[in-house]
């Protein structure tokens, strides 16, 4: 269900019961970037170095949709009830990535919608951007909608009730003329729909066409907030009641690669991050006592390779094979107004990277692997909560105690001159022939290779080994494969030096 400025108070009180009622909810946005291009992420950072890096780029870049997915146990089925939100700054501004917004535009984003309905968002410190604001002058869409209101109210009141009653009118009309326009009717208890050409100009004087709603064609105004103004007052707040839900009633936050997104979730709506990186874990905390990644828990899936990239929809598709291979697979079901994400309907491909699709999945993956590998099956659930995965680095983020690797064997080598990857691999025995215990063919060895840069060589390299390894055993592992490697490189490189020296070996985070 999508959520606007203008819906947003028709929706609150669903949202805050669903909430209250809910076993957990799952959470994902989408951004205007997350790159910061000044201050690269290392390889070699620890997360306390990269949180400052990530601290600047949420204070540059803004979410602007945010999906929330309520799911419930309902006997042996979840119920889910999913929120496609739309979030504007309403004042100052933001920095703009392009090649995130053209990579988000070529996967369907709505931008428009976003502009013309985004919900303004606050800090619980400075409050909603509108609350205290000197009124100002009418909007453009305020001053067409209240024109249309004048016309429809009279007809509505004076003409005769029938069937085939219709007012025709000609109005300069878009989206948000449109859903104003509505929503002061619906206060006045006044039901209607209206047609127009929406393909013609924003600023074009166009004929609409006003019907009146059968009265059972509607849902009764009892859902609507207590305060006889509550849409006027829901616009105005915008997004910070349902903030105030989520971090109310102290549900399981279940997010997918999560570091970013909770950084961007607390900037936006709790207010600015704490410069300690301790003081922040303990805001997040606070906040959401319990969180699980499911990039965490799908790196617990495939053991051999825990250094595998897991994005969400290969997770979630992963994770719907093994639920259909069940005798009894997990069924999701939804009310009637919340079958946007009808998973069963190949045009639900195409919302992918839409922030409420994507929360969708990611609830129905966690449910999937909590429900077949968790309870004493082949993954500890609770031993990976409040462990959060992190982009691009080998650590995790432990919101209640210390970060930890990902592989704890991981390892700096730093060599005295820059090295391939190819090369790299072959001096840590990776494909070398003869060297027990290395390679991806055995039970240990070489987990994986990175270089520490994004080009094809570097002097540094971050290598991950799958099993319980010392700087001296990585040092002799380097010089057997160096002293066999020899053999495989002397047809082509006659020359002294091919191999480089090895300047220093240590643990990733010593």
């Amino acid at each position: 269900m999508d959520v606007s400025k203008f819906n947003c108070s028709e929706i609150f009180n669903d949202f805050r019961d669903s909430m209250e009622k809910c076993d957990f909810f799952a959470l994902d946005q989408e951004m205007t970037g997350v790159n910061h291009l000044e201050r690269p992420q290392l390889k070699t950072m620890c997360l306390n170095d990269l949180y400052a890096i990530s601290r600047e780029v949420v204070s540059r870049y803004v979410a602007f949709q945010l999906g929330v997915s309520i799911f419930k146990r309902v006997g042996d089925k979840y119920e889910v009830r999913a929120y496609n939100f739309f979030l504007l700054k309403d004042n100052g501004d933001f920095a703009v990535d392009t090649s995130a917004l053209k990579f988000l535009l070529n996967n369907g984003m709505n931008f428009q919608k976003w502009l013309t309905t985004g919900m303004p968002y606050g800090d619980t410190n400075g409050g909603a951007p509108h609350r205290g604001k000197t009124p100002c002058a009418l909007s453009l869409a305020d001053i067409l909608s209240n024109s249309l209101v004048k016309h429809i109210r009279k007809w509505y009141n004076d003409s005769p009730v029938c069937n085939d009653d219709c007012l025709t009118l000609r109005a300069i009309i878009y989206e948000e003329v449109e859903q104003l326009t509505l929503s002061k009717l619906r206060n006045e208890r006044i039901y209607i729909a209206m047609e127009y050409d929406k393909s013609l100009s924003m600023g074009t004087s166009v004929l609409v066409t006003v019907r009146r709603m059968e009265p059972g064609a509607l849902k009764e105004e009892t859902t609507r907030l207590e305060d006889p103004t509550a849409s006027e007052t829901g616009m105005a707040e915008g997004f910070q009641p349902f903030w105030k839900c989520l971090i109310k009633y102290k549900k399981p936050l279940v997010g997918h690669n999560f570091w970013l997104d909770i950084m961007f979730l607390v900037q936006m709506h709790a207010g600015p991050l704490p410069d300690d990186y301790d003081a922040y874990k303990k805001l997040v905390n606070y906040h959401f006592p319990v969180i699980y990644d499911t990039k965490t828990l799908g790196r617990q899936l495939v053991k051999r390779s825990p250094l595998e990239s897991f994005c969400l929809k290969d997770l979630y598709d992963r994770a719907i094979a093994l639920n259909k291979s069940l005798p009894k697979p997990l069924e999701f079901i939804s009310p009637p107004e919340f079958n946007l994400y009808n998973t069963e309907v190949d045009e639900c491909s195409c919302k992918v990277h839409e922030a409420g699709f994507d929360s969708y999945i990611t609830g129905i993956t966690f449910c999937i692997i909590r429900h077949c590998c968790g309870s004493g099956g082949s993954i500890e659930v609770e031993r990976w909560k409040n462990i959060i995965s992190v982009f691009g680095s080998h650590f995790y983020m432990n919101v209640i105690g210390e970060d930890n690797l990902i592989v704890p064997s991981t390892f700096v080598i730093e060599f005295d001159k820059e090295v391939e990857a190819p090369l790299g691999e072959l001096l840590l025995g990776n494909g070398v022939d003869g060297v027990e215990g290395v390679g991806d063919s055995t039970e240990s060895g070489v987990r994986s290779l990175f270089c520490d840069y994004c080009k094809g060589n570097s002097k540094m390299m971050v290598v991950a080994f799958d099993s319980d390894i010392d700087e001296k055993g990585v040092r002799n592992l380097i010089g057997l494969c160096m002293e066999r490697g020899k053999n495989l490189v002397a047809p082509i490189y006659v020359e002294e030096g091919v191999f480089p020296n090895v300047l220093n070996i240590y643990r990733l985070g010593t």
